[in-house]
C-alpha cells in the first residue's frame, strides 16, 4: 500500500475518533447543564422564607390588659374628676398584609375594667348665694367596639405598624350633689353610655408564624351628657384615654 493510501486510512481513524469524542462531549456538557439547572431549583426553593407578615394575616383571637384614663368634666360649676380603671381586653379580628407589605384588617373588642372612685368638691355661687358641687366618678361600664386598622409591615423585619379608627360603646357611672344654701340639689346615682368614636395607633411584633403582641394607644372622643337632678340638671363631658398590651394568636 502507498503512503497516500496509508495516510488516508490515519485520517479516517483521527476523525472516527475525535467523532466519538466530541459527541461523549456535548452530552457530558448536557448532563452536567441539567444537574446544574436542578440543583439551582432546589436551591432556589429551599431558601424561600415565610413572609414577615405571615403572623399578622388572616382570623385571630387575642387578649391582654388594658389601663383606661376617664375624665368627667362638668361645665358649669366647673369640676373635672377623673378615674383609672384596670382590666382585661379581648380582641377578635381578620387582616391581610398585601404584596406590597401594605397591612388591612379590622376587629371588634371588648373590655372589662375595675376602676377606682374618684370625686371632686368645688365652691359655687348662684345670686349670690354660696354653695358646693360635688361629682364623684364612681365606675367604668363594660365596652365594646370596633376598629379598623391600616398600616405597613415592614420587610425583612418582624415589625408592624398601624393607625386605628372606629367606634366604642362604653359608659361611666356619676354622682353629682349641689348644695346651695344648705338645700341639696342632688341628681344620685347616674349611668350614662355612649357611642364615640375612636382613633389611635399601634406597633406589633411577630414572635412566630403564628403569634404576635402588640402595644396600642387608643382615644375614645369626648361625648356630652347631661345629669338630670331634682331641681338642677349638669352638663358634663365625657372622654378617656387607653393603653392595652395584647398577644394574638393567627389562625
Amino acid at each position: 500500500m502507498g503512503g497516500g493510501g496509508v495516510y488516508f486510512y490515519q485520517m479516517f481513524f483521527v476523525g472516527v475518533v475525535m467523532k466519538r469524542l466530541s459527541m461523549l462531549l456535548a452530552a457530558g456538557l448536557v448532563c452536567s447543564c441539567a444537574s446544574v439547572c436542578r440543583a439551582d431549583e432546589a436551591v432556589d426553593q429551599g431558601s424561600v422564607a415565610p413572609s414577615e407578615g405571615d403572623a399578622f394575616s388572616g382570623f385571630s383571637i387575642g387578649g391582654g390588659g388594658g389601663i383606661d384614663f376617664c375624665s368627667v368634666g362638668v361645665k358649669d360649676p366647673k369640676i373635672s374628676p377623673s378615674s383609672t380603671a384596670f382590666g382585661l381586653v379581648l380582641v377578635v379580628g381578620y387582616g391581610q398584609v398585601l404584596e406590597n407589605q401594605i397591612y388591612i384588617g379590622g376587629e371588634f373588642d371588648v373590655s372589662l375594667k375595675h376602676s377606682s372612685k374618684s370625686n371632686k368638691t368645688v365652691d359655687i355661687e348662684a345670686n349670690g348665694v354660696k354653695g358646693k358641687a360635688k361629682l364623684e366618678a364612681k365606675r367604668l361600664m363594660p365596652s365594646f367596639g370596633g376598629l379598623f386598622k391600616l398600616g405597613y409591615c415592614f420587610d425583612g423585619a418582624p415589625v408592624i405598624v398601624y393607625g386605628l379608627l372606629g367606634f366604642e360603646n362604653w359608659g361611666v357611672e356619676c354622682s353629682a350633689t349641689v348644695t346651695l344654701a344648705g338645700k341639696d340639689l342632688t341628681t344620685g346615682n347616674v349611668s350614662k353610655r355612649s357611642t364615640v368614636l375612636r382613633l389611635g395607633g399601634g406597633v406589633g411584633y411577630k414572635f412566630d408564624e403564628n403569634w404576635s403582641g402588640r402595644l396600642d394607644l387608643l382615644y375614645s372622643f369626648k361625648k356630652e351628657h347631661k345629669f338630670e337632678g331634682n331641681s338642677r340638671s349638669l352638663e358634663a363631658d365625657c372622654g378617656k384615654f387607653e393603653v392595652r398590651v395584647l398577644a394574638a394568636y393567627n389562625f
